[in-house]
């Protein structure tokens, strides 16, 4: 059994002590082949009917299966100054299971599974520190038309989830003393009934902004940032995607804190005005062709100078590794090719997946951010010592390499080049290299133990 999950799954209670350890053996087949189906991951028939066991189990659940890692969280934050809650939705598409009780459709009938809505801690320096709460719901086939959501209480709707893991995120600041919580979340967050209760959460909190609101003073958010001094400049060199080319941008930066004014709610009246912090970065001629760069943030934290506005950015910029999570759950974990027949069984494991797809992420990131640390901080002593005889074709050396040295061969391993002007290796590069990894040092530890034929 790997140190890690030990370790992880410390506070596991099923309520059996041979669910407990089917519980670490499947994780621990789940993280050594995270690309592989279940029974592919497993040894055997035997266990693969003993993986179905447990998924089935009453006794197992989304929750429970959670519950360690949630805690095991929870103490790894406990050593960072601050820490960062982000939340944010995906939609997990079983299409070819459609038969199966209890999942719905998407926003269209194409699409057929369940939406996953996760909160994970991360620190300012982009380590993911793990889930600390999820949530999930089926969507009813009667959606509804718009005007008619928009009657219906907070309460009632789906936007009911941002303030869920808000509160959240302030039931956890409670138990944090020396930690500060930043709740931070992307443009469907904006919702003012989160600003209400934010004016007496106790975490503080972070969101990207797609409504242009209207202040006490009746103009827009916008035009009370257009009458403002800069706070200064940032340039941004920006990555390619799909829609956008590699380029630097330079930013101009505002920030004013102002009232806004309560929107009027159905049947409720106007809800209460709230003082916030409007964070404007805006792009100063754009290439043309290119969409400009436009951030508005709104926050609780006061901002006075170029210094905490840049601070502030910098943390809504974390929120992009819940994106690299999902593209891990979904392209590494491959957990769209489930085939459990409940969506209990999917939920649990599901749970599984985001405890192996946790782990990539904070490998990855923790290389990046800390290289020059032992490797054997991550890596058993059979897996940095099969994997360095591999590689280097020598035997290993006595001191573990660096975690930046072994990184770079599972990347290797993964199909990664590592010539000069190759980025870093990715997330996908990873988990190949690491699937290759497990495979080889299982190899080693089979031929080791074999007995001498006569």
């Amino acid at each position: 059994m790997q140190s890690w999950i030990t370790e992880e799954l410390c506070e596991v209670g099923l309520g059996d002590e041979r669910l407990n350890q089917r519980y670490a053996v499947l994780l621990e087949r789940l993280e050594n082949q995270p690309s592989l189906s279940i029974p592919g991951s497993c040894k055997g028939w035997a266990e693969t009917q003993a993986a179905y066991r447990f998924l089935s189990n009453p006794k197992v659940s989304r929750e429970k299966i959670l519950f360690p890692h949630i805690q095991a969280t929870k103490q790894r934050m406990k050593s960072h100054p601050v820490v960062l809650c982000v939340e944010d939705t995906t939609f997990i598409n079983f299409e070819g299971q459609r038969e199966t009780p209890g999942l719905g459709p998407h926003t269209s009938t194409l699409e057929y599974g369940y939406f996953l809505h996760p909160l994970l801690a991360m620190t300012p320096e982009k380590l993911c520190l793990g889930t600390l709460h999820t949530h999930t719901w089926i969507r009813d086939n009667k959606f509804g038309k718009r005007y008619e959501r928009a009657k219906k209480p907070i309460e009632e709707k789906e936007s009911q989830r941002w303030i869920d893991g808000y509160r959240e995120t302030c039931n956890i600041q409670k138990q944090m003393k020396d930690t500060r919580l930043v709740y931070i979340a992307d443009r469907e967050s904006d919702i003012y009934e989160l600003f209400v209760e934010g004016i007496t959460g106790e975490a503080n909190w972070l969101i990207r902004a797609v409504r242009d609101r209207k202040t006490l003073e009746t103009n827009k958010i916008r035009e009370e940032l257009a009458n403002e001094t800069s706070l200064g400049s940032l340039t941004l060199k920006l990555s390619h995607r799909k829609k956008r080319k590699r380029r630097e941008a330079n930013l101009k930066i505002f920030a004013k804190q102002l009232s806004l004014l309560g929107p009027n709610r159905y049947r409720l009246g106007r809800l209460p005005n709230v003082t916030v912090t409007a964070i404007l970065a805006i792009e100063e001629n754009p290439p043309a062709g290119e969409e400009p760069i436009d951030w508005l943030l709104i926050t609780d934290m006061e901002v006075n100078s170029l210094e905490e506005a840049l601070e502030k950015l910098q943390w809504y910029s974390c929120r992009w590794q819940i994106e690299i999570f999902f593209f891990t759950l979904k392209s590494g974990c491959q957990i769209e090719k489930l085939q459990l027949e409940t969506l209990g069984r999917l939920e649990s494991a599901v749970a599984l997946y985001m405890i192996v797809a946790w782990r990539l992420l904070y490998i990855k990131m923790l290389h990046k951010k800390l290289p020059e640390i032992s490797c054997d901080f991550i890596f058993e002593k059979e897996e940095w010592q099969v994997i360095y005889f591999i590689i280097n074709k020598k035997p290993p050396p006595k001191t573990p390499p660096l975690l930046s040295e072994m990184v770079n061969m599972l990347a290797k391993l993964g199909g990664y080049l590592n010539r000069k002007n190759d980025s870093p290796p990715g997330i996908k590069t990873l988990w190949r290299g690491i699937q290759r990894a497990r495979d080889l040092v299982s190899g080693y530890m089979a031929a080791k133990n074999m007995p001498e034929t006569s």
